[in-house]
């Protein structure tokens, strides 16, 4: 049980870890090398979280979100619908209402509207303000 207390203690403190470092990031400046290294560094932690929390724990969302963010940041939109994708199905309101903007504006998928309504209707029923 101890041990199991403490890789979930790590696994959730490698997830805080990623987030904090990618929400201090320049959103006006992207710099595409930090944020590929930051990728590299996540998507182990991804790999704990699902071991360790599952796939539907909060923490795991918010990284699947986070990481289809930088993802989307450096304009690799197939990566960053894989990884919203992820987090909009197991229910992450952010995750559902950033891969409504994806099929909004047509980024990494054909311009689908009554998708993403779907997908903005999902987040807006969750409580997202921005859906």
């Amino acid at each position: 049980m101890k041990q199991e207390d403490e890789a979930t203690t790590r696994a959730l403190a490698a997830a805080e870890k990623i987030g904090d470092q990618y929400l201090e990031l320049d959103t006006e400046n992207i710099d595409d090398k930090r944020i590929k290294e930051l990728l590299n560094e996540a998507l182990p932690v991804v790999v704990q979280c699902e071991q360790v929390l599952g796939s539907h724990h909060p923490d795991t969302l918010e990284l699947y979100h986070n990481i289809g963010s930088m993802f989307r940041d450096i304009k690799d939109y197939p990566h960053a619908l894989e990884w919203y994708t992820k987090g909009a199905e197991h229910g992450h309101d952010d995750a559902q209402c950033s891969l409504a903007l994806l099929h909004q504006l047509g980024e990494g998928v054909t311009k689908n509207p009554a998708k993403a309504i779907e997908w903005y209707t999902k987040a807006a029923e969750k409580g997202n303000e921005t859906a």
